[in-house]
């Protein structure tokens, strides 16, 4: 069962102060201590407060375990996780905790849920699929998986591949190829 609340002027100040405290700051005890704060005076919290605790504390602090504890909290509140909480808990599975299968994983459970991915969700996934697990042609499969999905590619995620190609494939001519690809791509855009 889902519940829908309403996000209160409370709810939003709270994110702002633990966004900027946790992110900006990179204080994440600080960030914290704002959290639990924010629970005992009874403020609602929403995905946007749990996706910005767990980019605090998985990227920031560099805690997977703290951050898959807020994904599980996140749950059994039954707080819906959307994109940006999926994007943000494939990064820190995948490239703060090295886990590339638990990536994996939560990628394909957004399907399971019918959560739309967007650029950053691919972006992130094909960033930990190359480059730390080190599989060039599974992250070439996602790029391609992104072109079909009819998504706008930007230049972030090419360069992403361009250095997966080049660097980690060795395969200088592919990563020119993916290069002129976007070139082409962006001067089609700006010359309508």
């Amino acid at each position: 069962m889902t519940v829908k609340v309403s996000v209160s002027k409370d709810t939003f100040k709270y994110n702002g102060k633990i966004r900027t405290i946790g992110k900006l700051h990179r204080d994440v005890e600080g960030a914290k201590r704002l959290f639990v704060k924010m629970k005992e005076n009874n403020v609602v919290t929403d995905s946007v407060t749990y996706s910005i605790m767990i980019d605090v504390v998985g990227k920031v602090g560099r805690d997977v375990d703290g951050a898959k504890n807020l994904f599980a909290e996140m749950k059994e509140k039954n707080i819906i996780a959307n994109a940006i909480t999926y994007s943000t808990m494939i990064y820190v599975i995948g490239k703060v905790g090295r886990d590339v299968c638990g990536a994996r994983k939560l990628f394909d459970e957004m399907n399971e849920k019918n959560i739309n991915k967007d650029t950053i969700t691919y972006s992130t996934i094909i960033d930990v699929v190359g480059q730390s697990g080190r599989d060039v042609n599974g992250a070439q499969a996602l790029f391609e998986e992104l072109k079909e999905s009819n998504l706008k590619i930007d230049t972030y995620t090419y360069n992403t591949l361009i250095n997966i190609v080049g660097t980690i494939g060795h395969d200088a001519p592919g990563a020119q190829k993916l290069f002129e690809e976007m070139i082409h791509s962006y001067s089609s855009v700006y010359s309508r």
